[in-house]
Formats: C-alpha cells, sequence, structure tokens
C-alpha cells in the first residue's frame, strides 16, 4: 500500500525505463528488477511469433472463451435423454444474472412445481427479488457489534438501529422496489381459463397457497464433508453463522457421498420402484438463462457429483431413520473461518 501511494504522488516516475514503484531513491535499479519496456517489448515479440497464441487471442477476444473450450467429441457424444426424470420442469428458465443469489434461485425453482402442479399453469416465478430484499436487512452486523463489545448505552444501539436499518431499507427500495404490503394474483390456466386470488399480504400468500404443497420444515439438508476430522453420521453448525433474531441453526448433517446420491435419485424416481444404485448422469436446472446447455439445464457426470456436490436437499421422506436421528445430536461447532460456512 506505501509503495502504491508513492507510485501516485509521484506521478508514475521512471528512471532509464524501469518503473520506481515507490523507492526511496532515484538510483538506477539493476537491469534484471521490475518490468522495464525492452521486457515487454521482449514479451511481445514472443506472442507474436507463435501462431497458436495469435489463434488463441483471435478467438478469445471475438468468442466466449468457455465455448472455446468445449471438447467438440464430449459435446458430440453428450445425450440430454435421460431414464428417469421428474414429472414436470419449471418454466421460465430463470437468470440470476451472476448475481450471486443461487441460493433463493435454486429454492424457488423447486418450490413452483408442486404450485404449478396444483394451479394447473404453463409458466410461473416466485419473487427472487421480494426474498433478496428483505436478506439485505440484515446488514449492519459488524457495526453493531462493535456499539455493543464498546458498551455502548442500549438506547445509543437502538438508535443506531433504526438508522441504519431505514437506510438499508431505502437503498434496497430504489434498487429492487418496495416490497408489496398486499396483492392481488390474477392469472390463467393452461385452459385459458381467467383466476383471480387475493388481495393478500405476501405471508398470507405463502402459509395459504405455498407452504401446504411445498413446506420447508419437512426438508433435510445432507452434506458430504470427506475431511478425516470431520467423521459421517454427525452433526455440525458453525460459529456466528445465523442472522437472524430467533432464526434457527444453520445445521450439516454429514454424510458419505453415497447416501446423497440415493436420496437425490429417489426423490427424482418418486413413485418408481428403485433398483439401482449405480448412477452415470444427472440432468441439474441451473439458473443462467436458457442460452447455457440445454435450454438451461445441464448434466453433471456421476463421478463430478462424487467429486464436487457437497450439500443436497431433500423431503424427511427420502431419508433413512438412522439419518434423520443424527439431527437430535449437538452439533459439533466448527470455527467461523471453517469451509462448511460457505455452504450457508
Amino acid at each position: 500500500m506505501d509503495a502504491w501511494w508513492k507510485l501516485k504522488r509521484r506521478k508514475a516516475p521512471y528512471n532509464d525505463g524501469v518503473l520506481e514503484a515507490g523507492t526511496q531513491s532515484r538510483e538506477k535499479v539493476p537491469d534484471d528488477k521490475g518490468v522495464s519496456l525492452e521486457k515487454i517489448s521482449s514479451f511481445s515479440k514472443n506472442l507474436k511469433s507463435e501462431q497458436s497464441y495469435i489463434l488463441a487471442q483471435n478467438v478469445s477476444t471475438c468468442s466466449d472463451p468457455l465455448e472455446v473450450c468445449l471438447h467438440r467429441k464430449t459435446v458430440q457424444d453428450t445425450n440430454h435423454v435421460f431414464q428417469h426424470v421428474i414429472p414436470a420442469e419449471g418454466k421460465p428458465v430463470t437468470n440470476q444474472k451472476n448475481s450471486g443469489r443461487c441460493w433463493i434461485f435454486s429454492c424457488l425453482n423447486v418450490m413452483r412445481l408442486p404450485f404449478m402442479k396444483k394451479f394447473n399453469i404453463e409458466e410461473f416465478e416466485f419473487s427472487q427479488s421480494y426474498l433478496f430484499f428483505w436478506d439485505k436487512m440484515r446488514e449492519y452486523c459488524l457495526r453493531l457489534r462493535n456499539m455493543v463489545t464498546s458498551q455502548a448505552f442500549k438506547t445509543e444501539i437502538s438508535d443506531a438501529i433504526d438508522g441504519m436499518m431505514e437506510e438499508v431499507y431505502r437503498v434496497v427500495s430504489i434498487c429492487l422496489g418496495s416490497p408489496p404490503e398486499s396483492f392481488t394474483w390474477e392469472y390463467r390456466d393452461k385452459e385459458k381459463n381467467f383466476h383471480r386470488i387475493g388481495p393478500l399480504t405476501p405471508l398470507e400468500f405463502y402459509r395459504e397457497h405455498v407452504k401446504p404443497l411445498y413446506n420447508v420444515e419437512d426438508k433435510i439438508c445432507l452434506v458430504n464433508d470427506p475431511r478425516p476430522q470431520n467423521p459421517y453420521g454427525k452433526l455440525y453448525c458453525v460459529e456466528y453463522l445465523g442472522n437472524m433474531v430467533g432464526g434457527r441453526k444453520t445445521l450439516y448433517n454429514n454424510q458419505p457421498i453415497e447416501k446423497l446420491k440415493k436420496v437425490a435419485a429417489d426423490s427424482i424416481k418418486e413413485g418408481e420402484e428403485n433398483k439401482e444404485d449405480a448412477y452415470e448422469k444427472w440432468r441439474v436446472e441451473n439458473s443462467w438463462g436458457d442460452d447455457r446447455g440445454n435450454k438451461g439445464y445441464l448434466i453433471m457426470t456421476d463421478d463430478w457429483f462424487s467429486e464436487y456436490v457437497y450439500e443436497v436437499v431433500v423431503d424427511k421422506k427420502f431419508v433413512s431413520a438412522e439419518v434423520l436421528e443424527v439431527m437430535k445430536q449437538e452439533p459439533v461447532m466448527l470455527p467461523a473461518w471453517d469451509p462448511m460456512g460457505a455452504l450457508a
């Protein structure tokens, strides 16, 4: 930081073609230090002399590098037909636009499936912005914690909370719009029949029309943490992870990857006789729009599942009593910096 400040302060002086980078004197820097203009010229010459580099440059500056890197034979051999699929997939394909809201989109994408079936509709999206709005209302936690640590008066903390919350509410409302106090939902079903529900508050809508179809209390989160210090069949939690007053703890039920695969497969095959324990590939609904993958859906090989999948959420009815019993344990508390905290 000190060298950067000096560099800006001195308007990037040069000494014999070598950037000084905040050195205290103007003595000549040895030729083997820094990046001289001569070295830059050499780098450029070497780059231009290699045709493969020029080809890579031409392609990468005109096309999506991710698309260019796809192995052509792998693309040709990839088949998006699956033996077992869920009865109906959600439409439209959602797009979070690299906003870091994958956790909201994945939850609502699954939640809408029984809802669309019940109301006989072709396309539907729950409001991702509504949940994101209230999630952003938890900011300023660090400043408040510092006030408590410094033993500020209770009235000071209370006034600070009110001021902070109003500021956050104002900023988020400007960016996302203000959440409605109540609304009326009007729609047409697949037979083009008109329906109207409401007016209802958002919570009333959830309790009356969503929760009976998809109750988060009936779901369980299983993780696969293969680190030897965290044995399977144990319950884990991470320090300081909760961000809601009165909210539930985020708990991790650690299980072998084979169990995660089985409960995921049982969820997909609901109502079918499941005689298979070996899997080849998995169909994954993404939230990056319909121009990625196969109209918004990706293929995950079973090997990739084994290596990289670390969390699944399924209905408790697909989980054995032994695994459910783990949720009754006193959780092992992991430090705040543990990677497990990134799953929340």
